[in-house]
């Protein structure tokens, strides 16, 4: 079969590609069943219906010894950084424009960003924005009230 080299080259064990393209040929005129966990459940390869454990215990093994983690008793990761997710180069931060360099909490603001100014380059960042002191928000608040004061003052000329 054409789809079976693909699949043995991403990695994945024989019997399993064997019995996954089996099953979509067996059930190919067939609607796909709202419950997909009784589909994974049905046929197993006897390979893994005789082992103990998951197939793929042993690749998250593997792979963890490969980034010098080990392995907890309750199967989590002793080197994971607790309940953030983060990237290998440290915790993701904040959101970077690429084009103007502006820096956003989300990816809400980022593409609000996006929409507004046309740019498209974006980039994870470990910056983090600090939050606003009273200080700093009693200065923000002026220069809002300033630019809309400006805003009225330039809209009533247009329309006088």
């Amino acid at each position: 079969m054409s789809d079976r080299e693909p699949l043995l080259s991403f990695g994945f064990p024989e019997d399993r590609v064997t019995s996954a393209l089996d099953f979509l040929v067996e059930n190919e005129d067939k609607p796909v069943p709202s419950d997909l966990g009784a589909v994974t459940e049905q046929k197993l390869p006897a390979s893994e219906a005789a082992g103990t454990g998951d197939a793929d215990d042993g690749d998250a093994a593997a792979l963890q010894a490969a980034l010098g983690m080990s392995m907890g008793t309750t199967g989590a990761a002793e080197g994971s950084t607790g309940g953030e997710g983060g990237s290998s180069g440290g915790n993701v931060r904040s959101i970077k424009c690429s084009i103007c360099g502006k820096i956003f909490r989300d990816t809400t603001l980022a593409n609000f960003h996006a929409e507004k100014s046309g740019h498209d380059q974006f980039e994870e960042s470990t910056e983090e924005i600090k939050a606003l002191t009273e200080e700093d928000k009693k200065e923000r608040l002026a220069e809002l009230r300033q630019r809309a004061l400006e805003k009225k003052a330039i809209k009533s000329v247009q329309e006088a």
